[in-house]
């Protein structure tokens, strides 16, 4: 297979012994009276973009993995090396990670931000039966290239079920009308998720195609107006939905516009005609309730006391990352023997660790949590500035 060609060797960066000199540092009792023989040590790969178009996300949840790692401290008997591997946000670069890693023979390796990073970089390590954890991926095809890999973010299409339980608190008999936007499969699979989960709702749905490079605006708008629509679900892209929204706004639709990833696109952010709107999105804070709302502050308050300097934002990655490395720990801490196939079988295993996204559970689930919470946001405006709040949390269960 042929490497990253611009691959730096000095950006792969081995950190051995950290457990140790931490555990000493913190004055723990750990380790106290046990020889080095009886330790057992767990070697995990983290790869993250710490260059390219998407360092700043890498960088932030880079940051979330070292203070997991303290946190969970003191972890009996267990030490901890990392091997980290910059990807440079390029396909070839997580390909040449995961070669690294099974070259230095990692444990278990988390990472990854992009399906295609995660999907390539797993394959290989899966092959390797090395596990994988995926802090990005919200496909379902990443899971499914093979048992040594997981994911901690929910599916995509759950979130046109979280859709569907919110239109049931604006109006439970509604019209709905589903915008499929056909320049693109992803928007059509989001489009045929959004139909499932709102035809089982007590109201009517009808679902519109359209082409965003050949269909006349004018024309599907008045097919959106005669379907006297209570609410709109668009899925897909900003730049494909915004001339029709911004179309049927002008044209008088004064009811309820849901969206899956349109309004995330900061060009519809910005735009009126999404002002009212409703947008599914990736894990904040206020998004969750109860033992997991307190889990995460606790968690903010931890990495924002040790990284004052850096303010790290508490979102998807972040809260992910934490999940990642302290599951793995927590499973680790209680084997005997430490190795990829022991962490292997109790990942699949696991039942209900208590994330700071949520229980987790992978037993009989292929690679996917059973349960996730999508958020859910608001765009609103004032003096003229459009802004998001999240508005809640909707726990959603697989399909």
């Amino acid at each position: 297979m042929k490497r990253h060609t611009s691959w730096n060797p000095y950006k792969y960066l081995l950190i051995v012994g950290l457990t140790a000199v931490l555990l000493a540092s913190c004055g723990s009792p750990a380790n106290d009276g046990q020889s080095p023989d009886t330790i057992q040590t767990v070697h995990i790969g983290v790869m993250l973009p710490q260059s390219g178009l998407f360092e700043s996300l890498g960088r932030r949840a880079r940051l979330v993995l070292d203070e997991a790692f303290v946190r969970q401290l003191p972890i009996e008997d267990v030490q901890v090396t990392f091997t980290y591997c910059d990807n440079e946000t390029t396909l070839e670069g997580a390909i040449a990670c995961a070669e690294s890693f099974i070259a230095d023979s990692v444990d278990v390796v988390i990472g990854g931000i992009l399906v295609s990073f995660s999907n390539a970089a797993g394959s290989l390590l899966n092959d390797a039966r090395i596990p994988f954890i995926s802090i990005g991926s919200m496909q379902p095809s990443t899971p499914n290239v093979g048992d040594y890999v997981y994911k901690i973010p929910y599916d995509v299409s759950w979130q046109a079920l979280a859709l569907a339980q919110h239109a049931q608190t604006l109006n439970d008999t509604a019209r709905y009308v589903i915008l499929n936007s056909e320049n693109d499969s992803y928007a059509s699979s989001l489009a045929d998720a959004s139909e499932a989960a709102f035809e089982s709702l007590a109201g009517t749905t009808t679902r519109i195609r359209f082409d965003a490079n050949e269909t006349d605006i004018d024309e599907i708008t008045t097919s959106v107006i005669a379907a006297s629509a209570d609410v709109i679900v668009y899925a897909g892209f900003c730049s494909e939905g915004l001339p029709l929204i911004t179309n049927l706004r002008n044209r008088g639709y004064q009811g309820a516009l849901l969206t899956i990833d349109v309004a995330a696109a900061l060009e519809c952010q910005r735009s009126n005609a999404f002002v009212g709107s409703v947008r599914t999105g990736g894990y904040v804070l206020e998004s969750f309730s109860g033992t997991t709302r307190e889990r995460g502050e606790a968690f903010a308050t931890q990495l924002r006391t040790a990284h004052p300097e850096s303010n790290p934002t508490i979102e998807t990655y972040t809260l992910s990352a934490r999940d990642a490395l302290g599951m793995v720990l927590h499973v680790v801490s209680d084997m005997d023997i430490v190795d990829s196939e022991a962490i292997q079988r109790a990942l699949a295993n696991l039942n209900a660790y208590p994330g700071v996204t949520g229980d987790i559970t992978y037993a009989g689930t292929g690679g996917t949590p059973t349960e996730r919470t999508v958020g859910l946001f608001l765009i609103t405006s004032e003096a003229g500035v459009n802004t998001e709040q999240a508005i809640e949390g909707i726990l959603v269960s697989a399909p």
